[in-house]
């Protein structure tokens, strides 16, 4: 039979083996909280940054899609003045043979309808030349 002194000797020793052993593991879910909490804060920050970048990225497309939205209609509009430049003469010609008059309304419409009878090929010839155009200026 063991001695007592040695009994009591384990039964210290058990108790400081439990003792650290919970000390420790609060000290390790403690660090293992603010490992969390950093990772946490890191996910939320890489997130939050591209978040940031997608909505910027998105804004600049939206603003190219405007632009080009607003140049077509801006080279349409060039090409259409610069047809009825061209034409203007060629409407008062017409307009004379259909022995009507040549105020600024009606060669305006007879330009309109000269411009809507183009094929798409002539039509794409005079949009590139506004194109042209406008590039230079």
């Amino acid at each position: 039979m063991p001695s007592q002194l040695s009994l009591a000797n384990f039964s210290r020793r058990l108790t400081s083996f439990f003792t650290q052993k919970r000390s420790k593991s609060s000290k390790s879910s403690k660090s293992s909280k603010s490992s969390k909490s950093k990772k946490n804060k890191s996910a939320t920050k890489i997130q939050a940054t591209f978040r940031a970048h997608r909505t910027r990225e998105q804004l600049r497309t939206q603003k190219t899609a405007k632009e080009e939205a607003l140049d077509s209609k801006k080279i349409a509009n060039e090409a259409v003045r610069l047809f009825n430049n061209a034409n203007k003469t060629t409407a008062k010609k017409t307009l004379i043979a259909m022995a009507r008059d040549t105020d600024t309304e009606s060669i305006e419409i007879m330009l309109w309808h000269l411009w809507a009878d183009l094929t798409t090929k002539k039509r794409e010839t005079w949009l590139a030349k506004a194109k042209k155009k406008l590039s230079k200026s």
